[in-house]
């Protein structure tokens, strides 16, 4: 080898290296880059920021283009990034309501409100609290099931599930739903089981949950 091509070698490393360095530093305190969602604010895009990061350390780290040591490091910072940045924007945004839709004229009840109440600065999950009223007496069943379905500003879907409004989550395994409503009663959902998981879907164009019932 040549002392010309060793240098060159060098060079290209050290370049190489230089790039890498400059992509994960250049996310900062990452606020400059999120997208600011009018109702989840920048929550889910710090996550789809996160594991786009992620995602290109790792790609980096296995093809050796930085050590395992500096992998290590970068992983330890962006997490803390993310976390940090996760908790101070839920306090920002915790209690905001979330726009729903519920036409569903002949139900026994209606939805009076939606709002964020929960959040886990890892997962990224954020809890969705509703509020229910009750539209005369009834008895609602423990295996009662409300569709919903999460849509972007383009009116297409994210992401849907079923829950029941009706139980209240007492602790983690305890599940229980009233035994009778009378008219106008206020239910609120405790411990809310309507999560958007912003760790796993993109909920950065958020537009409204769209609620129907089965």
């Amino acid at each position: 080898m040549t002392k010309t091509s060793f240098n060159l070698k060098n060079v290209a490393t050290i370049v190489a290296c230089f790039a890498v360095s400059l992509t994960f530093s250049s996310c900062g305190g990452g606020s400059g880059k999120y997208v600011d969602n009018k109702m989840l604010g920048k929550f889910p895009s710090i996550f789809m920021e996160y594991y786009r990061l992620e995602s290109e350390l790792s790609e980096n780290g296995r093809n050796g283009k930085i050590s395992q040591k500096k992998w290590a490091s970068e992983t330890e910072r962006l997490e803390k990034q993310r976390t940090d940045d996760a908790s101070a924007e839920f306090k920002r945004i915790e209690g905001r309501e979330v726009p729903f839709r519920f036409d569903y004229e002949d139900a026994d009840y209606k939805i009076v409100s939606a709002k964020i109440e929960q959040a886990h600065e890892t997962t990224g999950a954020l809890g969705i609290s509703l509020v229910i009223e009750a539209k005369r007496d009834f008895s609602p069943s423990t295996n009662f099931q409300l569709r919903y379905t999460i849509l972007n500003d383009e009116d297409k879907g994210i992401f849907g599930g079923n829950i029941n409004p009706f139980i209240k989550i007492q602790g983690i395994y305890s599940n229980r739903a009233p035994q009778h409503v009378v008219a106008g009663e206020i239910l609120c959902q405790e411990g809310s089981n309507l999560m958007l998981y912003c760790g796993s879907y993109d909920f950065t164009k958020f537009k409204e949950i769209v609620f129907t019932q089965r």
